[in-house]
């Protein structure tokens, strides 16, 4: 699943043998905005560089994070956090995407 959230960009998906959640993200940055530096991977030829392997527990204080939401339009807020709104042209492209393809299903 993807997670576009004020804290950051994150894929989750289970691990390989399915019992761990890898919480991925293309930044650094964003990783150390919910967990502490000792806990993150680097797989320099990954799809995500940088990673969290989450048991259940880990995983739902991640999820439980994401729930404090202050604001009623999502990238007019990323733009008002310094560390976080270098994100806002891509997540413009990210919902253009997206509302295009709510668009054709019109036709």
């Amino acid at each position: 699943m993807w997670l576009a959230t004020k804290f950051g960009f994150f894929s989750v998906v289970r691990t390989e043998d399915g019992k761990e959640y890898k919480i991925r993200s293309r930044a650094k940055k964003d990783l150390l905005n919910l967990f502490n530096a000792s806990q993150i991977i680097e797989v320099a030829h990954a799809d995500y560089r940088y990673r969290v392997i989450a048991n259940q527990k880990q995983f739902e204080e991640f999820m439980q994070q994401l729930q404090d939401i202050e604001y009623d339009n999502f990238k007019s807020h990323i733009y008002t956090l310094p560390e976080q709104k270098d994100k806002v042209p891509y997540y413009g492209r990210i919902w253009q995407v997206m509302h295009d393809y709510q668009e054709r299903e019109k036709q």
